[in-house]
């Protein structure tokens, strides 16, 4: 009953706002998870795999921190 009842929070959440600005830390748990796999289960993972995970990782941080940037610059009346 408590999985069902998180993940419908995690799906309200993720209704009103976007999931990168609400799970910023999501994306590094992909990268820790990957490691953690590595380290305490002894996986084998290929190179093309390995690289896929970081690539998505990246591309979806790097999203989210564009997005915070442009929500931080000044416009350009208030740079005098």
């Amino acid at each position: 009953m408590a999985g069902f009842i998180a993940q419908t929070l995690i799906f309200l959440a993720n209704s009103l706002k976007k999931p990168s600005l609400m799970m910023p830390f999501g994306y590094f748990g992909v990268a820790t998870g990957f490691i953690a796999d590595v380290y305490l289960f002894d996986t084998q993972f290929t190179f093309l795999t390995a690289l896929g995970i970081f690539l998505t990782s990246g591309g979806l941080l790097s999203g989210f921190l564009i997005q915070k940037n442009a929500e931080q610059a000044p416009s350009p009346k208030n740079r005098e």
